[in-house]
Order: C-alpha cells, then structure tokens, then sequence
C-alpha cells in the first residue's frame, strides 16, 4: 500500500485520483470478437464448441429442465435457504419501494401527457461462478427483476454439468415461473443471448458482472447488436473514510474485504487520524496473514493507498472527483457528510455497516458503477428493469393554444413540414 499527505502531494493530487488505464487487450478483443462472429454464423453448433473447450461442458442442451432445477433447489442445505430467503426478503423490501408508476399530467385544458411504466419484455442475468458461485449475485439480480415483472427471464452461469451448479442458484431460479436457465458461461453466453441462436433466447438488456472477456463481450453486446447493458464496469473498489473515532481494525478488515476480489482491485484509505495513517500497514499485515485469498490481497494492495487529509474540503473533494464504487464513512458523524457527497456508487455509514452487508443481504444492490462512472451512473435498482412510454393527447382547443409557439419556433428552425401538420389541423388562416 502507498501513503500520501494530500497537502504535500499537490504535484501529484490529479494523479492520486485517476485509476490505472481500463484497457482491455487487444487479444481478448480479438477473442471476443471472433467467438461474436462464430456464433453469429453457426449459432449452436458454435456455442456448443465454445462451452466444451473453455467449460468442459458435457451436457446436450444448454437449457435446465425446470424438473431438474426444482429437484435440485430442495437439495440446498438449510442454512443456506435461510440465509438466501433472508437477504431476499431485506433486498425486496428496499427494492419494492423503487417501483415507478404510470402518470397522466393535465398541462391545460385539451393537452394531457403521460408516462407509462412497463417492464422491459426479455432480459438475460449472467452469474459468473469462477471462483465462488456467486449466490449473492443471483439475488441482486433476480429481485428487482421480479419486482419489475418481467417475463421474460433467461438466467445463465458456466458450468461443466448441470449437477456442478451450486443448490443455490438453483433455489433462486426456482422463485420465478418466468425464469428459464441455462448452463452456459463466459464469452459467449452474452454473445449468444446478444445474438441468439437456435436453443438461447435474444434478450433486450444483459445483466450481471464478469471477467475482462465478458465485459468485452457486454461491449460488443452494446456496440454491435444494439443490445442493452447494465452498466460500464472495471475493477472493484472501495474508498474508506476515517477519523480518531475509528477503530483500526475494522478500518483494515475493510480494506482486505474488498481488496480479496481480484489483483485489480483497489483500496483507498482517507484519514484525518495520524495514528491510523501510522499504523493502518501494520495492522493490515496483521489481519492478511489468517485470510485464504492473500495471495490475491497482497497483489490489490499493490494498486491501494493511504492518503492523509486535514482539510473537510479536500476530504469532498477527493471522495466526488474519484467517485468510488463502495464508499465507507467510518467517522464520529457520517450522516454530516452526506450532503456533500456527489458521487458513490453506494454510501456504508458508521463503525458497524461493513461494505459486506451490502454484498449480500442488508436491502441494498451490489451491482454498482465502478472505475469513477459513479459521477453519472446509479446501483442497479427497479428502474433498470422498466422503461418508460411518453404519450399525449391534444384536443382541437387545445391545439390552438399551441399554434402560436409551434409557429414561432418551426419557422425559426426552417422546419415548414412541422408546421404544415398543424395547420392543415386548425386551418392556414389561424397560423
């Protein structure tokens, strides 16, 4: 881990708060790219190819049974279920009250407007499963989905056989009648539901975080078949706030819980205390040294710093110009900081809100906008999963109160057709 004072870095301040380059290598692009066309070309008969080589996939159809999924859903330990019903109900509450409904506005007499609010019709959910199965994922996803009523529902995660796919994704499918799921990962599981093919469905929007190889293929997903994304996504992250009313400890077990992800991940450390800026390393190495993926820890903190701040307005400055995708306020009075806060993906406040609550069950949705895309992007929510239809409905007087301003500004723009649709409407005479 490196260690800053902000107010003797000032040549270096801009730097401090930029990430290293999200590049994406020109052989993966390739990759990706190719394994686009193969299955835009040869479809399933590509797909399959791809799942073997890269899945060891051995089944014959990429499509699990809904017999096979329930039978499999019943065999989930107990305490599991437990867990899982629990973070559903908690994420459901938070995401429920996000639903948006249909307006009508009467602008005036004879003009209404509306909006109406509808589902997005078909989505595909990609849960990676490389490491860890990813349950905490499946949840995040297929909650707002339900709430939203989508019902079209195609939900896919690798797998070598339909047997090796962890109980609790299973249970988490078995949820919703309109969740189809498939055995499929990787690359081309977004090309194929991007393109579709003779057994995966095409979808409108993907959903669901993923490897370098993924995230290109969401891109070209975007790009080249104009299907719908989530949101960008990089590396994961998490900036920590800290004060003298911290406790060393669960300042270091924040920045290690984030920092086991991958080697590119990153940790940043704001502190106003002496002590902890002083120690943080020492206590960090402490904790690292009981931890199973330190291997992957020690390489993260490799791209992780420690700044010291003494200004508030430097501490805001820091937090909205890097625009971090988890943001921990473990400091005396964290809600006085909240007004200043303009961009994070998602807000931890106090000693005892660890960014791990909000990973798996405490209401809030972990699917966030990483690499600073906090300054524009929001955590996945309901919204993402509606649209929404603009309508009007103008009656004769209505329209002649509109005459005039229509007039004006198509004449200003040379837009003569514009205007011809009214008044051949109300008459030439009353133009």
């Amino acid at each position: 881990m490196k260690f800053f004072n902000w107010e003797n870095s000032a040549n270096i301040q801009t730097a401090l708060l930029q990430r290293a380059p999200n590049v994406i290598g020109k052989n993966i692009t390739d990759e990706v790219q190719k394994i686009f066309y193969d299955i835009k070309k040869n479809k399933d008969e590509a797909l399959l190819s791809y799942a073997k080589e890269l899945d060891k996939f051995s089944e014959n159809t990429f499509e699990i049974p809904n017999e096979f999924i329930l039978d499999k859903s019943i065999t989930i330990d107990f305490s599991i279920k437990d867990a899982i019903d629990n973070a559903w109900r908690n994420i459901y509450k938070f995401h429920e009250e996000q639903l948006t409904k249909n307006i009508e506005v009467e602008i005036e007499d004879g003009i209404t407007c509306g909006n109406l609010v509808l589902p997005i019709q078909s989505i595909g959910l990609y849960i990676p499963a490389g490491s860890a199965p990813l349950i905490s994922t499946a949840i995040m996803l297929t909650v707002p989905a339900v709430i939203a009523k989508i019902p079209n529902i195609a939900l896919f995660t690798p797998c070598s056989s339909f047997e090796n796919i962890h109980p609790g994704i299973y249970y988490i499918a078995s949820k919703y009648k309109n969740i189809r799921m498939f055995g499929i990962g990787g690359p081309q599981a977004i090309a194929a539901m991007a393109l579709g093919t003779q057994q995966i469905p095409k979808v409108d929007k993907i959903y669901g975080p993923g490897n370098a190889y993924v995230t290109q293929a969401k891109r070209l997903a975007l790009t080249e078949t104009l299907t719908a994304i989530d949101m960008p996504a990089g590396p994961s992250e998490v900036m920590v706030l800290a004060d003298e009313s911290s406790d060393i400890e669960y300042i270091a077990s924040d920045l290690l819980s984030q920092c086991e992800h991958g080697i590119d991940s990153q940790a940043v450390l704001i502190t106003t205390s002496k002590y902890i800026y002083e120690n943080i390393e020492k206590t960090i190495n402490e904790q690292v040294k009981i931890l199973n993926r330190s291997t992957i820890i020690h390489q993260a903190l490799g791209n992780s710093y420690c700044i010291l701040v003494k200004n508030k307005m430097d501490i805001y400055k820091i937090i909205n110009d890097y625009a971090p995708e988890h943001l921990i306020l473990n400091v005396d009075q964290p809600r006085e900081l909240l007004s200043g806060i303009k961009n994070a993906g998602s807000i931890f406040l106090g000693p005892f809100t660890p960014e791990t609550a909000g990973d798996y069950c405490s209401g809030t949705n972990h699917v966030l906008p990483t690499y600073g895309y906090a300054n524009s992007y929001s955590g996945l929510s309901v919204l993402d999963f509606q649209k929404r239809i603009q309508y009007q409905e103008i009656s004769r007087e209505g329209l002649n109160k509109l005459k005039s301003s229509i007039t004006v500004l198509t004449k200003a723009e040379g837009l003569d057709a514009h205007l011809n649709a009214v008044s051949v409407r109300i008459g030439k005479d009353e133009i």
